[in-house]
């Protein structure tokens, strides 16, 4: 791992010696020292420092505050100030430059290290969330996630301007501590399912480019962000995907739960004529302008392939990119087996408008060529005296009768479904 690079700017020889010492014996390299304003500013450009620590009393014409304002205007690089007095007035001219910390000599070796891992940690993430904000808000569904809650909201902080977690009727402290960690909370006051609070975030991200979804559980790792949001803010694709199996299968799922993601993937693939790898992922990134494609009609989990399904038929970019996710928190509040019969079910159910004619018009030519066949056979018995009885037969015409018309009425439907398509093209 490379070193820190330290700047030590003080008008004392004997104090910068000591900060000095203090600094390798911590682990960080010293780029350099200086006691003017001058000197500060030649070094500083030359040897790029992570990080200033600037004396305000400097030898020289130039202070360290006057100091600083020239560095920050050839370089972006965080100044913590040191000193050996406070005082009001010059407190106020160094907030100006926005300083990282504030230290008062003489300086204790905890301290200074302290102030330091602050000030880069801070910086480096202020540098993360400059490089991929676009008004970015992410959205976190969360339902009894108070042990989790705060530190996937503080996290998450550093990647997008707005977090915005809907507490989802939770009966324990998940407001209280989203809020502490800065998130803004819309609250439902009885628990409708992760699709309604889905849907109450995507009304109350109104203004954001791009907008986040992501569990509260802990499961994803938010350094994924900047991977997700990319295909979007490089005009690649307007929905993004999170995929845990895009590399291939993920060793650390649940071989119970792969069998299930394999069926709900072919499900909705099938329904949504799409090639997704992991469909019910819930951490994904929208381009704003994708959201009135979403009706929000399935209040459960279902609306991880309700909305893949929905984003397809609009026609939307859809990609993929490989994330990590964790196994040993506390997940879904569901059985999986139920979880996942559920979402079968509502895949199902969504063909009848989006495959019509695998839904209905398939089926029916099953039925007419069974009922067909059976009355022929049930038909021929009767002739040859087997049976006494037209029962059979009449049933048999029943059945392909059944069959006609459910066959005729998925071509209707799909009629129907390939017009309106015209119809919004236009």
């Amino acid at each position: 791992m490379n070193k820190i690079k330290v700047l030590v700017v003080d008008d004392e020889s004997v104090v910068a010696v000591g900060i000095k010492k203090q600094l390798k014996d911590l682990g960080y390299e010293v780029v350099g020292t200086a006691a003017t304003g001058k000197e500060a500013i030649n070094i500083a450009l030359q040897k790029d420092p992570d990080i200033i620590l600037m004396d305000i009393v400097l030898q020289g014409e130039m202070d360290g505050i006057e100091t600083a304002e020239v560095i920050q205007s050839h370089m972006d690089t965080p100044i913590i100030y040191i000193t050996a007095y406070f005082d009001e007035e010059v407190l106020r001219r160094a907030r100006l430059t926005e300083p990282y910390a504030y230290m008062i000599k003489p300086i204790k070796t905890s301290e200074l290290n302290a102030n330091l891992q602050m000030a880069v940690y801070k910086y480096k993430s202020e540098k993360k969330k400059d490089e991929i904000s676009q008004q970015i808000t992410a959205l976190i569904p969360a339902y009894n996630e108070q042990v989790s809650i705060g530190s996937v909201v503080l996290k998450t902080r550093m990647y997008v301007d707005r977090v915005i977690v809907i507490d989802d009727g939770s009966s324990d402290r998940t407001e209280e501590i989203a809020v502490l960690a800065g998130a803004e909370i819309l609250k439902h006051p009885v628990n409708q399912g992760k699709g309604k609070a889905l849907e109450t975030g995507f009304n109350a991200a109104k203004g954001s480019e791009i907008l986040i979804t992501l569990d509260g559980d802990g499961q994803h790792s938010v350094t994924d962000i900047p991977k997700l949001i990319k295909p979007i803010i490089n005009g690649e694709a307007d929905i993004v995907n999170g995929s845990r199996y895009l590399d291939g299968d993920d060793e650390d799922t649940p071989a119970y739960r792969r069998v299930g993601q394999n069926v709900l993937d072919v499900a909705t693939n099938f329904n949504a004529r799409s090639d997704i790898t992991d469909s019910q992922s819930g951490f994904r990134a929208f381009a704003a302008y994708t959201i009135p494609a979403f009706k929000f009609r399935e209040s459960g989990y279902g609306i991880e392939s309700e909305m893949i399904i929905e984003a397809s038929n609009a026609g939307f970019r859809i990609k993929e990119v490989p994330i990590g996710v964790r196994y040993d928190v506390n997940g879904s509040k569901k059985h999986p087996l139920t979880h996942g019969i559920g979402v079968l079910v509502k895949v199902l159910q969504d063909m009848e408008f989006n495959r019509p004619l695998y839904y209905f018009t398939f089926p029916g030519i099953v039925m007419i060529i069974i009922g067909l066949l059976a009355g022929l056979i049930f038909f021929g018995d009767y002739l040859n005296h087997e049976t006494s009885s037209l029962a059979p037969t009449t049933l048999a015409a029943l059945l392909t009768l059944a069959g006609t018309f459910i066959a005729f009425t998925g071509i209707i439907l799909h009629s129907m479904s390939r017009m309106i398509e015209r119809t919004m093209g236009k």
